[in-house]
This record gives structure tokens, sequence and C-alpha cells, in this order.
């Protein structure tokens, strides 16, 4: 009998593979499905089924193609948005045995009108007792799901979920919690870093699970709560209704610089980190470092357009890629090693991002300058932190389209927590036509330490 815990970084995705006695199942499987098939063998099990325990907004299902690999039976929860191409639909009765442990499925819809859970038995130890819970997105170590997905029925789904945990809580404090995310993911907020857990845990420790009892209470918290929608969470729905096709390459071809100036229909993003960008990068580019890839590349980036990778090294570039094909970018062309000084004696002049001080950025708001502050924060730390006086504030993702309220012939700071976002929402200004931006240096963190800010107002 083994549980495997299969991190996917970036997505703070967590999937399963749970079996004995030479058979396994796979729960909430990423793209790609090799690492299923690896573990599956080192265990000497055959993949028998797999579970979908939602639709996935965040990132491609990789259910479809384990499926034709292995010939398992891929099983979706009820009510989902439309017919699943590739899976069989449940309900609360349906049950599986592998070997001495028995997986039952409980629906608990209010993330989504799909969710379903899976409850494991230990048969061997006892039929009628619950030894672990695999929640997808219903609960989470120090959070549950967000229930923003049906904005016509907030209130009707909040109130699902809240009977949907009332049900995973009545299993019992001693059962353990294994969830679809971790911290880090766009599918809920304030969620743990740590990747175990048990309902009594949660019971004691998670915010959203005390006002259990409190319908109301609950319902009124689920529907203040403030997320963000990226745009390409309905181009996953429907992906992963109709069944994304494999990757067709693990790894990225490596292009000559003539190769790369040939491709000027591409979006070319220079994955390397902030630092890196800011000391060199090519005219043209978007920094969006391999940490902020899931987070963000489904705002800032058209799915349907093509992509060309500007990386430190053939390793950097092919684990951008694999960020990005997870998240349904199939039409990545390749990637270029950067090299600046091939750059500069070849094509001409490389570009650098230049910073500020607080004391600096201080002194000249003081002396009446006619510099803008885009702060790019999210909602909630504007709130908490109050932003600096002026400030134009503007989220990250949804820049592109709040454009309009900075004047592009004026000087622009971008800030943000710590500096990294800053430098993203530079390199988007710059390819807009702002010529004179600065970042920040050290972000909301820096100015604060010796400067006041004023409360937000929306």
């Amino acid at each position: 009998m083994f549980i495997e815990t299969i991190k996917t970084d970036g997505l703070a995705h967590l999937s399963y593979l749970v079996g004995d006695q030479e058979e396994a199942v796979v729960i909430d499987p990423r793209r790609d499905t090799r690492v299923y098939e690896q573990l599956a063998g080192e265990h000497g099990c055959r993949i028998r089924a797999i579970f979908e325990t939602h639709r996935n907004e965040d990132f491609i299902s990789g259910a479809p193609v384990l499926a034709k690999r292995t010939g398992a039976t891929v099983y979706h929860g009820p009510n989902p948005e439309g017919e699943v191409a590739y899976a069989r639909i449940l309900d609360d009765d349906f049950s599986i045995q592998l070997g001495r442990l028995r997986l039952d499925v409980l629906t608990t819809p209010g993330h989504t009108d799909d969710s379903i859970s899976i409850v494991l038995y230990d048969t061997e130890a006892d039929n009628s007792i619950p030894t672990a819970v695999f929640t997808g997105d219903a609960l989470f170590i120090g959070d549950v799901g967000r229930t923003d997905f049906y904005p016509d029925r907030a209130e009707e789904v909040a109130g699902l979920l809240h009977d949907s945990l009332e049900t995973l809580v009545a299993l019992g404090d001693h059962v353990l919690v294994y969830p679809a995310h971790g911290a880090g993911s766009v599918c809920g907020g304030g969620l743990s870093d740590r990747e175990f857990s048990s309902i009594g845990h949660e019971r004691l420790t998670n915010p959203a699970l005390r006002l259990l009892g409190d319908r109301d209470a609950f319902i009124a918290h689920k529907t203040s709560e403030q997320h963000y929608m990226p745009p390409y969470f309905k181009l996953m729905e429907q992906r992963n209704l109709d069944g994304q096709a494999p990757v067709l390459q693990q790894e990225l071809p490596a292009l000559s610089m003539q190769q790369l100036s040939e491709l000027n229909d591409c979006s070319w993003v220079d994955v390397r980190g902030t630092e890196c960008f800011s000391g060199q990068h090519l005219g043209g580019t978007l920094s969006l470092p391999i940490g902020m890839i899931a987070a963000y590349a489904g705002w800032l980036l058209d799915p349907e357009k093509s992509l060309v990778l500007l990386a430190e090294n053939e390793a950097q570039a092919n684990t951008a890629y694999a960020h990005f094909y997870r998240l349904g970018f199939d039409n990545v062309r390749g990637y270029w090693k950067l090299n600046t000084n091939q750059w500069t004696i070849e094509r001409g002049q490389v570009n650098q991002l230049q910073h500020i001080t607080a004391a600096a950025l201080a002194s000249a708001l003081q002396d009446g300058s006619e510099t803008q502050i885009l702060d790019v924060r999210k909602l909630d730390e504007w709130q908490d932190t109050g932003v600096i006086s002026g400030a134009y504030t503007a989220y990250l993702g949804q820049l592109s389209s709040k454009l309009g309220g900075l004047r592009s012939d004026r000087p622009v700071v971008t800030v943000c927590g710590s500096g990294t976002r800053a430098v993203v929402a530079a390199s988007l200004l710059k390819r807009q036509g702002f010529d004179q931006v600065k970042v920040l240096w050290g972000g909301m963190q820096a100015w604060q330490q010796s400067y006041s800010t004023e409360p937000y107002t929306d």
C-alpha cells in the first residue's frame, strides 16, 4: 500500500499515485505524465484508473494522455460544464478496490459544480473507518477552495462548499488530508506551504473551517473574498473538456541568432531572473522569470501566439518550457542562449533597466517631479499597507488593459512588494513605447522603512 505525491512547482499542483497489490490509480495528473508511469513501474503496478477531482482552470489535465498510454479509465465528477470527451461521469455511489485499498467517491461541490473528493479505506485494518481523503480544491491546508467561478450564483455555491466541508469534517479528525494544491496556487489564498495535515488539525487551525456550523457567516466570508480571474481560465476549461493532445516535444530546440532574428512574429520572453534582465536584455522582450510563469503568463501573453524563450542555458529554457506547456502554451518555437556580447557585435546595442532608490524617488516627488508611480501589487496588498501618495494602481495581470491611466511622455516608476513584479511591469511598459521607466529598488519594503503611505481608495 502506498501514496506517492507528485508536486509540480510553479502551479503549486499536487497529484497522487495511490496503489496496492500491483494496481494503482492516479489523481489529478498533470500534462507531462511519464512520472506516473515511472513511479507505477517502480511499485510493480499498472495504472487502472485516473480521477479528476474537478474541472481545472489553471492547468492542462494529463488524464486523456495518460489514459491513452495506459488503457486506464478516466473518472470525472457529476455536473460538468459540458461533455468531458474522455471521461466517465461519477456520483456518490462509485467505489473502486485496489488490493487492500478501497476508494469511495464523495461529491463535494462548491469550488466547482463537478467537484469530488476521494476517500481512502484500508480494508485490512477496518472496512468502515476512513484513513485519508483526497480533497481536490474543496479543502486545502490552511484554506478552502475559491467559490467565485459562478458569479450569478455566488451565495448558492458558497453554501454548497460549506455543506461539502461539513461532509468532509464528518469523516473524522484522524483522517489525513491530501489536497490538489499547495501554497502559491491561484485556486485559493492563505494556503500553507505544508503538504500534509488531518481533518482534526484543519478544524483547529483553518480559519474557514472555524466558520462551519454558521452557514450564513461562511457564505458572507466567501462572497467577500477578492480573487483575480485570468482570461486563460476559460480556455483551460474548454481544453480540459475536449482533452488536450500530448506534448510533442519535451525539450526545446536551440536557435541560432540568425534563426532568432527571423522570428519577428513571435513574442520574445526572457525567463532569466529579474536581476539579469535589469542588467542586460534585448529590446522588446518581456521579462517573465520561471517562478512567475504560472501566475502571469495567462495574463500577459496570448496563448495562440508563438513564443521564443531567452534563457541562460538549456536547462533553464526547458524548465520554463515545461511551465508553459502545462498551461497550454504549445507554440514555443525554441530558445536562444542569451549572449549579449554576440548580440551587441552583430545586431547592435542591448538595453538596461534603470532602478531608483526610495530616497531618490521621495526627493523627486518633493521637488514636484512629473514622475508617475505605478503600483502593480494586488488589492489585498494595497489595502494592507497603503500606497505611495498619488500612485496609480493596476494589478500586474491587468496592466495591459489599464495603460490608458498613464502618460507615455512622462517618467514612470514601477513599484511592487520587493521589486520583482515591478521589473516585469517595466518590461511590459517598454514594449508599449514607454521610454522613461525605472523600477523602485526594493519596492514597498524599502519605501516603508523611511517614508509613509496613504490608505488605498478604489
